[in-house]
């Protein structure tokens, strides 16, 4: 029960060299992207086809999915 109680590591806890924690911050910025790619396309399989193709023919779509997934 006690390590349940345990706080999670922040991401900086010690000061880290610049360049690895800008390799940190590009590799959790592809992670999120390719997450939300992911959830993109599985919500695109769950909807009727009419509706799949009227979010993809908006150019928006991605922007406006992302930003509901976000909140």
């Amino acid at each position: 029960m006690e390590a349940a109680l345990q706080a999670k590591p922040k991401y900086f806890e010690t000061a880290l060299p610049g360049a690895e924690r800008q390799r940190l911050y590009r590799q959790r910025k592809a992670d999120r992207e390719r997450h939300t790619a992911e959830l993109i396309a599985e919500l695109l399989a769950t909807v009727p086809e009419d509706v799949a193709a009227r979010l993809t023919a908006d150019e928006r779509y991605n922007e406006i999915i992302t930003a509901a997934l976000l909140r």
